[in-house]
């Protein structure tokens, strides 16, 4: 009786942390679980190590590897923010003019759902009207 080590390759998806295999062995768990991070298929992929100690029956987990795509996500974001905001002495002035800002286009209002839902309403309204004077004359000619 001793101490047993697995490996549990975790992938997050959706929500949620899905055991994806399970080694015994830690280097081809950390080499999987690259291969599974690198294929981008999940937001996030982890090595969760579980050691058991058949003598107190006891369990410990430990995270022995972890990798995001959604962390380097926000770090290539937070870097492309970082050098869009140089000091404005190093930013090129168009050979020594004040530049103004340029505002960008309003966006266009499609009108075409509001017109729609208008005519539609108009309709139903005359048609209403239609029927009533109809049953109105069929009542009266009775």
């Amino acid at each position: 009786m001793g101490k047993i080590v697995s490996y549990e390759l975790q992938t997050y998806r959706m929500g949620t942390w899905k055991i994806d295999s399970i080694f015994d062995d830690k280097e081809l768990a950390l080499f999987e679980a690259r291969r599974v991070a690198e294929s981008r298929r999940h937001s996030a992929v982890r090595v969760v190590q579980e050691d058991y100690d058949e003598n107190t029956n006891d369990t410990t987990n430990r995270i022995v590897y972890r990798s995001s795509s959604v962390a380097e996500s926000n770090n290539q974001a937070a870097e492309k923010q970082r050098q869009m905001k140089r000091p404005a002495a190093a930013r090129p002035t168009g050979g020594g003019e004040i530049m103004g800002k340029r505002r960008a286009a309003a966006p266009q209002k499609d009108n075409t759902f509001s017109f729609g839902i208008i005519l539609t309403a108009g309709s139903i309204l005359l048609l209403g009207i239609a029927a009533m004077l109809a049953l109105h004359y069929v009542a009266n000619s009775l």
